[in-house]
């Protein structure tokens, strides 16, 4: 259909800059859970308990439970069976349960941080411009950066189903943005750090680095890597034996 294949040129590049001009189409089938369960011991994975091994792919997902497998697997291309000796199901899942435990933790630290964060910035805002002195264009290294994150921080505010967003909304036409203290608590962790490591006075990112113990320059790239680990751990997302391309100094 031509709305498929306007998409498809969105998501590509056009034939022939990356790739042959040959399309590649998708052609793994869908499989049942049985026939998931014989191919992976075919390929060489132990299951001891077929109804437990069915009970994990029908809540958890033959795909996501595959990248906790990929540990255990030859080399691809390599001949033979696709898993090493000794590959069994229930270690597998000992993983996801050890990386589900794992976000658990982090989420209960990260909270701490986020909240602290959140609180410092809102404060050392106020008391540098006062309630809205956050929307000073001059405050912040790129005017574009600046508009970009205002426009985002607009239209959650726009449609921000919080009380205290409702209450400011239907009592106060100016400003029409709520005051730091304010968006501060309903701006995303991400956003937040967008803010905070904008700031073009070094001197005003320490004031709020301060209580955190460190320096502003440790705390940007702590709060951007710290800001994704957060985003996996809230989605559900696989911790371990993940890289991250933003990584804390």
């Amino acid at each position: 259909p031509q709305g498929y294949a306007h998409l498809a040129g969105l998501l590509f590049p056009a034939p022939g800059k990356l790739h042959s001009s040959v399309t590649r189409h998708f052609s793994k089938p869908a499989t049942t859970m049985a026939q998931q369960i014989a191919h992976l011991t075919a390929q060489g994975m132990t299951i001891a308990d077929i109804p437990r091994a069915e009970h994990w792919l029908r809540h958890v997902s033959y795909y996501r439970l595959s990248a906790y497998w990929l540990p255990f697997e030859h080399p691809k291309g390599q001949p033979g069976p696709r898993f090493l000796p000794g590959t069994d199901f229930d270690t597998v899942t000992a993983l996801y349960e050890f990386d589900r435990h794992l976000r658990l933790l982090l989420l209960n630290a990260i909270e701490r941080i986020e909240v602290a964060i959140r609180g410092n910035w809102a404060y050392a805002l106020a008391q540098h411009g006062g309630p809205h002195g956050y929307l000073d264009a001059a405050l912040y290294t790129d005017r574009r950066q600046f508009h970009d994150n205002l426009s985002r921080l607009a239209r959650e505010v726009g449609t921000s189903p919080e009380t205290y967003i409702d209450h400011y909304r239907r009592t106060y036409d100016d400003p029409a943005m709520p005051p730091v203290w304010m968006v501060a608590e309903m701006m995303s962790f991400g956003q937040l750090s967008r803010w905070y490591s904008s700031l073009d006075d070094r001197a005003l990112r320490n004031v709020i680095a301060q209580p955190m113990g460190l320096p502003e320059a440790l705390l940007v790239p702590l709060l951007k890597h710290l800001s994704i680990v957060r985003n996996s751990c809230a989605h559900h997302a696989r911790l371990w034996n993940r890289g991250f391309l933003i990584r804390p100094k």
